[in-house]
């Protein structure tokens, strides 16, 4: 299965994001704080970083930067997940090694879904087929 590290210190957007992505039949491990995400990312190499940029203890711009210098980790795509839409915020996260940035703002549950199977598809499944619409 495809694993995703979400790294959002909010609860009120991390639980229904977390959920979406495993009813869909991924992975997910979920961090809220910069630490955390690194302990995670190391301890099982996710296909998928979703980092929000503001963390209430570290920051997603240093989370993307720590990954980006460890090898292992150069290609794992990451997607910033922020409601700062400033123009220096964007090309910070860009310069640190992003390589997508979502607005909270146009949350859209879908919309977010449609950019992780961009990033990575869907998950590989295992010999039970899980439908994605039928609960």
């Amino acid at each position: 299965m495809k694993r995703i590290l979400l790294v959002e210190d909010e609860a009120i957007v991390r639980t229904p994001v977390a959920a979406l992505l495993e009813r869909q039949g991924y992975l997910v491990d979920c961090a809220s704080t910069e630490e955390e995400a690194l302990a995670l990312a190391k301890a099982a190499i996710p296909d998928l970083v979703v980092c929000d940029v503001h963390l209430e203890k570290g920051s997603g711009v240093q989370v993307c930067e720590r990954l980006r210098a460890t090898p292992r980790f150069e290609r794992i795509p990451i997607m910033m997940l922020t409601g700062d839409s400033k123009r220096e915020t964007v090309m910070r996260c860009v310069a640190a090694g992003a390589n997508d940035y979502y607005l909270k703002s146009g949350f859209d549950l879908e919309a977010l879904l449609s950019r992780v199977r961009k990033w990575i598809g869907g998950p590989a499944l295992s010999d039970d087929p899980v439908s994605s619409n039928e609960g």
